[in-house]
């Protein structure tokens, strides 16, 4: 995926215990406060920690299903990567706008949750936006406000509309020869679910795995029947907790642009584009998402933040399996006040 990560950690998995990792050779155990301890695994992969926690046993299976599960997380990253040449989805961006491509299963099911969400949130969500977010300068890490002519080039290239999906043949086609897909967005959740799935096989149903502290995953919970402890941070004061959630048997994701964001000519804009217009989305400081899936949650938690939140809780609304936390702007010099959506008491609490 892209040389740095572009989006920074979110949330702190696990806080109750101390951060000690490892790479995914050698696993290691500490001590919960609660009682018990937690092993962890983990590894570099696109251009972020990944991670695995789980009850310490001591016992092989647990530690053997981790490590195949890091394992698929490279494999997808290979699939799926937007920067890497040899990749199964740079090939679908090369040919898919001359004749129509069979992909993998693994990637062509990623397209179609894309293209549902896309669909479902009007076009907050979009898989082909990469061109705006080039034409403002995100790509190169050189911010800037492009001009009119520029952007509105770039906004003829972007429309998940423009791909087309047959379901039958496992095939992608794009209508425009400029259209091009960037999973980065949702790369490192579908991983995530990926990675889960391998450990499900296993057997082993309690596990935390997270990736860069943006998406994660929760399976069972952990010690504490509330589920897994993630501590969601300001979104101004990174070093200050925010709200806390207990996530079980769902997906976790949360996004936010206030610290890849650039001031022009008195205006702060972030990196998080809306497609739909072309410029930096406004009115939220974060989101974070449960789901049923990570995928889910991380393409929401970017849908959301571009569709605000009155849209935000209208989708919850008519989707009760999703829950979130938004956390509007309200303006320079004022105290952030999160709005918790769908959150039980016992599942999310504001600490500030």
């Amino acid at each position: 995926m892209p040389t740095a990560s572009r989006r920074r950690m979110f949330f702190k998995p696990l806080a109750d215990t101390a951060r000690r990792v490892t790479e995914a050779a050698t696993p290691t155990a500490e001590q919960k406060r609660t009682g018990g301890y937690i092993g962890r695994v983990s590894r570099m992969a696109m251009a972020c920690r990944f991670e695995i926690a789980f009850p310490w046993t001591g016992s092989e299976p647990a530690q053997a299903a981790a490590l195949r599960a890091l394992d698929v997380i490279d494999q997808v990253e290979q699939e799926l990567s937007y920067y890497r040449p040899g990749s199964e989805l740079s090939r679908l961006n090369r040919l898919a706008g001359s004749n129509p491509v069979v992909t993998t299963p693994r990637l062509f099911r990623l397209l179609q949750l894309a293209e549902t969400v896309y669909r479902e949130t009007a076009g907050a969500y979009d898989l082909t936006s990469t061109p705006l977010s080039d034409c403002w300068g995100f790509l190169q890490r050189e911010p800037r406000v492009p001009s009119q002519g520029s952007l509105q080039d770039a906004l003829a290239r972007v429309g998940m509309h423009r791909v087309q999906l047959d379901d039958r043949t496992g095939s992608v086609s794009f209508s425009d020869p400029r259209v091009e897909l960037n999973t980065n967005s949702i790369g490192k959740g579908f991983a995530l679910d990926e990675a889960a799935a391998v450990m499900r096989e296993h057997s082993i149903s309690n596990a935390l795995l997270h990736g860069g502290g943006s998406s994660a995953v929760a399976l069972g919970s952990c010690s504490d029947v509330r589920g897994w402890q993630v501590d969601v941070q300001h979104p101004s004061h990174p070093d200050e907790p925010l709200a806390r959630a207990f996530v079980r048997d769902c997906g976790f994701s949360t996004s936010g642009a206030e610290e890849q964001g650039f001031e022009a000519e008195g205006k702060r804009y972030g990196h998080l584009i809306d497609p739909r217009t072309g410029y930096p989305a406004e009115g939220m400081l974060s989101v974070s998402v449960a789901a049923p899936t990570a995928a889910l949650a991380e393409a929401l938690s970017t849908a959301f933040f571009v569709m605000g939140t009155a849209a935000a809780q209208a989708y919850c609304a008519n989707h009760p399996e999703i829950r979130a936390l938004l956390v509007p702007d309200a303006g320079a010099g004022q105290a952030a006040e999160p709005l918790i959506v769908g959150f039980r008491p016992d599942e999310m609490e504001v600490l500030t």
